[in-house]
């Protein structure tokens, strides 16, 4: 709030922060709009813009060290850990960073911590990059480009291009994965158990396929990424990955690399219990419709609300409205009957 020529910022009823209100800058600006609080509320933050001077990370009301560019700060899982890059108003801007509110010198840049609250960065210095964990050396490569951590467990994967002239591949804990030498890998996603991975790869010719813990899948012409169900994904015990890919005009539901028949039509695949899956399919004609679950096509031939599907949390039950092809009305269908 404004008061005369200050700014409060108030928590719970409580004043945490009160400075000049600077009538050429503003207290919500470099990248965050609003207050906020990380993860479980285990801090509150908000940036402020001193013109010219520079910008603020205000945490917990206290103002943290001037940076000349807007830091973006990264929390922990948990919230209560944070780390951002800083820079100097000199020439060079040189960098440095803040690790819960104690600046520290430059460790890299593209912050994340993992679920454990490991903090990784890259670190790119003479011409080479090092993937930085904990502010230790973890791996150096020619270019380190993107980065991914798991969830759970401590995995790390990484697109690096090894040495000059050698093309850019997939690693994961600094290990080469075979097959993903020059292919765009567009993202990664790890198992709720943290023990396996997929990535999401596009070839030079524009198709895209699946490696899934360094195997490779069948080539589409698209893998949806949302569908709008979140795709591609891995069930609950870690078991089974599954997406959506589009080949010539046909939808696939594809389990583990193991596609489904083609389809003209395709409803969002639901993904329910430990390893459930369930999703519609049409012939193309609007006049036959099935409903798959785990495997098998539901009799008879069924068609709307499929939307409206559920599984029970153990994955045992399912329900979703249908209607039977040539009748007017809608049912509800319990674990296959009509109630």
């Amino acid at each position: 709030g404004k008061i005369g020529n200050q700014y409060i910022a108030v928590l719970d009823g409580k004043e945490i922060a009160r400075e000049p209100w600077e009538p050429l800058g503003s207290i919500f600006a470099g990248g965050n709009h609003e207050m906020s609080f990380s993860a479980r509320g285990g801090h509150v933050f908000y940036y402020k813009h001193d013109r010219p001077a520079g910008y603020h990370v205000m945490m917990d009301g206290r103002p943290e060290p001037r940076s000349a560019e807007p830091p973006q700060v990264v929390f922990s899982p948990n919230g209560e850990h944070y780390a951002y890059v800083g820079t100097n108003a000199d020439a060079a801007k040189t960098r440095w960073n803040v690790v819960d509110g104690r600046q520290v010198k430059y460790f890299g840049d593209n912050l994340q911590f993992t679920a454990a609250g490991h903090l990784v960065s890259v670190l790119n210095e003479n011409g080479l990059d090092t993937l930085v964990l904990d502010g230790k050396p973890v791996m150096r490569a020619k270019k380190i480009s993107r980065v991914w951590a798991s969830p759970v467990g401590a995995q790390i994967a990484a697109v690096m291009q090894p040495n000059p002239g050698v093309p850019p591949m997939l690693t994961m804990n600094g290990k080469q994965i075979p097959g993903t030498e020059g292919v765009q890998v567009k993202d990664v996603y790890f198992s709720p158990d943290g023990k396996r991975y997929a990535a999401l790869c596009k070839t030079a010719t524009l198709t895209e396929f699946m490696l899934i813990d360094g195997k490779k899948g069948q080539e589409y012409q698209s893998i949806q990424v949302t569908f709008p169900f979140r795709s591609p994904i891995f069930t609950a015990d870690s078991s089974k990955l599954v997406y959506v890919a589009r080949n010539s005009g046909k939808w696939f539901v594809v389990v583990n690399n193991e596609e489904s028949d083609a389809f003209n039509w395709l409803s969002p695949p639901v993904v329910g219990g430990n390893a459930m899956i369930a999703y519609g399919t049409g012939d193309g004609s609007g006049r036959k419709f099935d409903v798959v679950v785990d495997g098998k096509v539901l009799s008879p031939s069924r068609t709307g609300g499929f939307d409206t599907f559920a599984f029970s949390p153990d994955g045992a039950r399912y329900a979703f409205v249908g209607g039977v092809f040539g009748s007017t009305s809608t049912s509800l269908v319990v674990d296959g009957a009509d109630r």
